[in-house]
């Protein structure tokens, strides 16, 4: 390859490189790749001319979709390069290279040929590309997780878990988090009642909020393995990063020890919850205020509360409303 086309490649790797910090699934839309590269490279212009069919063909979507999760289809390749008769083939290994230089892939060759001494005429090819395991970052392995995903579910189960685990591995906690629930309920993987919770664990100890709130309601299955005050104070964290389910849960638990100050601390969690408009945080609020639990006494503030989760479609609050109705006719 010369200098200056090698310049040149390397100029639209950068190029492409920009485009995919903008638009992360850019690949898939080739015609917007190719109008951003003309207009942000029109010293290239030359080159992208020259590029553009294979730019657009459906083997440089189908290749890198490949290159992401490391699994080629050789007959879907050989199939989209036989029938593409658009894309130069010479033209095609050099946008291919260009992928490689984008994604830092090693060990990297392909080429596109047509055998002139073959009937058929078909093009050959071969592909060899590898990207070390210390190379893809946790995000990376997410990703192509993620693209094992379809509306018609998971392509390939086996594909998909050992991908999510290789970024759970490296601390992708979204990873972790699904990887911890596939222990815990035995899907996709052996059930490792221990392992789920440790995942879990990790999530909930570095800022996921989510994974705290499901220690706790999965401790109420497994108490010889998460005892009832550590799944308390996981339950106290989600509360405190707002979630509104451990918010809830935090209230009750408190309403139910029935202590002056843990029913204040019933209270204030109620509040919360209500003014996120959970129609059981407002029942539960309105009894606190007509029995004088945690607050003074308010019928008033008790009724208010009370209409409001009927409105939500809180079946006992309309039964009450219903009843005050009547005895007021």
């Amino acid at each position: 390859m010369d200098e200056d086309l090698a310049a040149g490649l390397a100029s639209l790797a950068a190029g492409i490189q920009k485009m995919k910090t903008m638009i992360p699934d850019i690949y898939n839309k080739p015609k917007i790749l190719l109008a951003y590269l003309f207009d942000y490279f029109p010293d290239e212009e030359e080159l992208l001319i020259k590029l553009a069919p294979s730019i657009l063909s459906d083997i440089s979507v189908l290749f890198y979709g490949q290159l992401l999760c490391g699994k080629f289809d050789s007959v879907q390749i050989l199939k989209e390069a036989s029938e593409n008769s658009d894309a130069n083939m010479s033209y095609m290994n050099m946008y291919l290279r260009t992928l490689y230089l984008v994604e830092g892939a090693e060990e990297f060759f392909t080429e596109y040929k047509t055998d002139a001494a073959r009937a058929d005429g078909k093009r050959e090819y071969t592909i060899n590309i590898k990207k070390s395991n210390e190379d893809i970052s946790a995000e990376e392995y997410y990703q192509m997780a993620c693209m094992q995903k379809s509306e018609k579910g998971i392509e390939d189960k086996a594909l998909y878990v050992d991908l999510l685990k290789k970024a759970s591995d490296k601390g992708h906690l979204a990873a972790k988090h699904s990887m911890a629930l596939f222990y815990l309920k035995g899907k996709y993987v052996k059930q490792d009642i221990d392992r789920g919770f440790m995942e879990l664990m990790e999530c909930a100890d570095n800022g996921y909020a989510g994974a705290g709130y499901e220690i706790y309601t999965f401790s109420k299955r497994y108490r010889e393995i998460i005892s009832e005050n550590i799944a308390f104070d996981y339950l106290k964290k989600a509360a405190m990063a707002g979630m509104r389910e451990a918010e809830y849960d935090l209230a009750m638990l408190y309403y139910e020890n029935g202590a002056d100050g843990d029913y204040k601390k019933a209270v204030e969690l109620l509040r919360k919850c209500a003014d996120k408009n959970d129609a059981g945080a407002m029942y539960q609020l309105a009894l606190c205020y007509r029995y004088g639990h945690g607050t003074s006494p308010d019928i008033k503030k008790a009724m208010e509360l009370l209409e409001k989760a009927a409105g939500l479609g809180h079946k006992r609050a309309k039964e009450i409303i219903a009843l005050v109705i009547r005895k007021t006719l």
